[in-house]
């Protein structure tokens, strides 16, 4: 039998694919700095990811709302080790505009769900959300791609989350 026989008799489950999930990554080092109620047309995401730059902070993720009207909201996820830099932003774009509301919440935790079989099967990201949703999980931020869906969640609810996710996903 040829190479190329071989690679079409190969079926998904023992090829790299067949299984959506690779791993769970769990981090309780971080911090979210929230920033509400921003002009949509701003330089406010140019500023504070040069004010982080400045300060040799590395942002992990940044997500920014549909516009609703003139006004969105944006948020960035950063070390805790970064807490000072962030509070002095959040200080800063609430004296720079009063209709702008920043917040710092320290006591969350990133899990990520990753996988190279999340390109080809659909229904990992629903499972996900089911099972957060019914272990009871406050869902703080949410991202994506195409391999990796990312939460912050509370850190007092950390435990139970990835007990959910490990046993729904046999990881």
């Amino acid at each position: 039998m040829s190479q190329a026989d071989l690679l079409n008799n190969i079926s998904p489950e023992n090829y790299m694919e067949g299984h959506s999930i690779d791993f769970l990554e769990v981090d309780p080092d971080v911090i979210i700095l929230s920033i509400q109620n921003v002009l949509y047309k701003t330089d406010l995401v140019e500023r504070i990811l040069t004010f982080f730059n400045d300060e040799e902070v590395n942002v992990d993720n940044v997500v920014q709302t549909a516009p609703e009207g003139e006004r969105c909201d944006y948020a960035f996820v950063v070390d805790k080790k970064d807490l000072r830099v962030a509070q002095l932003i959040a200080e800063r774009v609430t004296a720079s505009d009063p209709h702008y509301i920043a917040t710092v919440s320290e006591d969350v935790t990133k899990m990520i769900l990753s996988g190279i079989g999340m390109r080809t099967q659909f229904g990992v990201a629903a499972k996900f959300f089911e099972v957060l949703s019914k272990a009871d999980i406050d869902i703080r931020m949410v991202t994506t791609s195409e391999i990796r869906i990312a939460v912050i969640i509370p850190d007092e609810q950390a435990k139970r989350a990835v007990a959910a996710v490990k046993e729904a996903f046999n990881l």
